[in-house]
């Protein structure tokens, strides 16, 4: 039916055309859309996962430098008393 009435009337065909046209551009567009708010959404999350990790890793840091004096007063202790390989 729709075929008939393109064959009859160009002006009719015309806007069936841009109809198309029109439909198809939109369709693209929410694509386009739906896949750049994924994207966003993606970084922010990584981001965010980033910083959890950085913050883990300098509360290491941070535990580690507490306690390297101990460690090299073991050192020392153990060096005094000539103990160099582990029991």
């Amino acid at each position: 039916m729709a075929w008939k009435l393109v064959k009859r009337n160009k002006a009719s065909a015309w806007r069936w055309r841009r109809r198309c046209v029109l439909v198809i551009v939109v369709y693209f567009l929410k694509i386009n859309y739906d896949a750049r708010v994924q994207a966003e959404n993606n970084n922010i999350a990584y981001l965010q996962e980033k910083g959890a990790k950085e913050k883990e890793q300098d509360d290491k840091r941070k535990e580690q430098k507490k306690s390297a004096p101990a460690f090299v007063n073991a050192a020392r202790l153990l060096t005094a008393d000539k103990q160099f390989a582990p029991p």
